[in-house]
């Protein structure tokens, strides 16, 4: 969050030109300065930045700091953020830009220079030029400089903390090549849109997550961003929380390959209570507190009941089942934090979604549904379940004939609790080779229960953005 190198760099500066010519401020400082609206330099003021930029990298990721940075960093004439950058200096949007417009763009907003007028341009070139040298790989097109300006910025001072150098290579590489600036705007108006509603059912805050089959981020949406002051200045798409029942179908994957089930055979809902360390029980219940009988595993899945599930994970064992899930988050989100939560203290209510993880986790972990090749030896488990969950029969029976959840080509699985906390709508796109995952979380940050049943405005939602990503 400090970087040594560059502090003495400037300290040296200052003494020669008995002046503050050159700052240090590392990105995470820079986040702080722009979010305070404070610029004094002073000791007092950078101490009290370095120890608000530590607390900041203890709560945030290195992306998460870094998107903050590129979206609320000052332009000239009154710009603010990289999009609208885009759009004003190059009149189109950011994906659209090439190397050589990227890198311009980025350093007009480094220097806060005004790009129209010959001096500025000289100095943004010149930067221009210097981060090219530092990220070759990223910025490979070639600019035009003279041999005057190219000998000139031998001894540019580089005003790149050298630890965020990979997160911009990474960032600036997944907006180029799957971030969708248009659709993100898009669903930015879709929230905004169904504010009203959300509002009638007392939901303060969301999460849209769309990722390609690769896991590349395509579009991350929330209600309220998580600078607002409101939300406790938290990205509710990397907040753990409860999934409930959209964790059913791994599930039923895990038990279909495991026990060597199927969709047709059957199982009992009945009455259950299972002794948990000799001093308690645990009675599970379905959400409609009542019992079905024997029926199909796809019965039990598309009508997500709880009593079933709660027995096929006692079956196939609560350490097995989490570790799957646990190893998976791993590979398909890694270095996220993880839910160090062991099979003891989560139970047999593993199965109906207590393990907690971000609408990022969740919406990766459903990639497993897309036919690729993250699990072969699961492929014929994963084809059962998605024909459970995308057949359109099944639909008409869960979600009933006129819900918008009943979307063709979508595998859709929801989950809430009885006193609705959160709600999930997560579903994975079948029908075409450009797939795509889409994970809608709602809810309050705070904790506090949404009015129900808000099933409704869920499902409107989530027709709304399967409509915008399937134009």
């Amino acid at each position: 969050w400090v970087d040594p190198v560059s502090i003495a760099r400037a300290l040296w500066l200052w003494i020669q030109w008995v002046r503050p010519i050159q700052g240090a401020s590392t990105v995470d400082q820079q986040v702080i300065k722009l979010d305070r609206g404070q610029f004094t330099r002073n000791r007092r003021a950078k101490i009290l930045e370095n120890r608000w930029a530590l607390n900041l990298q203890l709560h945030h990721s290195k992306e998460t700091i870094l998107l903050r940075y590129l979206n609320t960093i000052p332009f000239s004439h009154q710009i603010v953020g990289w999009k609208a950058a885009c759009e004003s200096y190059r009149n189109k949007s950011c994906e659209y830009l090439s190397d050589e417009e990227l890198l311009l763009t980025l350093v007009i907003g480094q220097l806060w220079a005004n790009p129209y007028t010959e001096a500025w341009w000289k100095q943004v070139l010149g930067r221009a030029q210097m981060f090219s040298r530092v990220m070759p790989e990223l910025f490979s097109g070639s600019l035009i400089l003279t041999d005057a300006l190219s000998d000139r910025l031998h001894s540019f001072p580089a005003p790149l903390d050298p630890r965020v150098t990979e997160f911009i290579k990474k960032t600036l590489t997944a907006w180029k090549s799957a971030y969708d600036t248009s659709l993100s705007q898009r669903l930015d108006s879709l929230l905004e849109r169904t504010k009203v509603q959300r509002n009638q059912y007392s939901i303060e805050d969301c999460c849209v997550v769309v990722l390609d089959a690769q896991g590349n981020l395509v579009s991350m949406n929330m209600c309220r961003s998580w600078d607002d002051e409101a939300s406790w200045k938290i990205n509710s798409c990397l907040l753990p929380r409860q999934t409930w029942s959209a964790i059913k179908p791994f599930v039923y994957l895990y038990a279909f390959h495991h026990l060597w089930l199927q969709a047709t055979d059957t199982i009992v809902d009945e009455p259950v209570s299972y002794d948990l360390w000799g001093w308690a029980l645990y009675d599970p219940k379905n959400f409609d507190l009542t019992y079905h009988g024997e029926v199909t595993y796809a019965y039990a899945l598309w009508n997500s009941l709880n009593v079933p599930a709660v027995k096929t994970v006692y079956q196939i064992g609560v350490e097995p089942f989490l570790q799957f899930i646990k190893e998976q988050i791993n590979r398909l989100a890694p270095n996220t934090p993880l839910n160090p939560k062991t099979a003891e203290e989560v139970g047999l209510s593993v199965a109906l979604g207590t393990y907690e993880m971000s609408v990022w986790q969740f919406a990766q972990l459903r990639r497993l549904l897309l036919p690729t090749w993250w699990l072969p030896q699961y492929e014929i488990a994963r084809r059962a379940i998605v024909a459970i969950l995308s057949d359109p029969t099944n639909k008409l029976v869960s979600f009933w004939q006129d819900t918008p959840l009943n979307t063709p080509w979508w595998a859709v699985k929801t989950g809430t609790s009885r006193k609705f906390v959160d709600g999930w709508i997560c579903g994975v796109q079948t029908a075409v080779q450009n797939w795509k995952v889409i994970c809608l979380w709602l809810g309050n940050v705070s904790q506090a229960p949404m009015l129900g049943p808000s099933s409704e405005v869920w499902s409107y939602l989530w027709s709304l953005i399967v409509d915008e990503i399937e134009k």
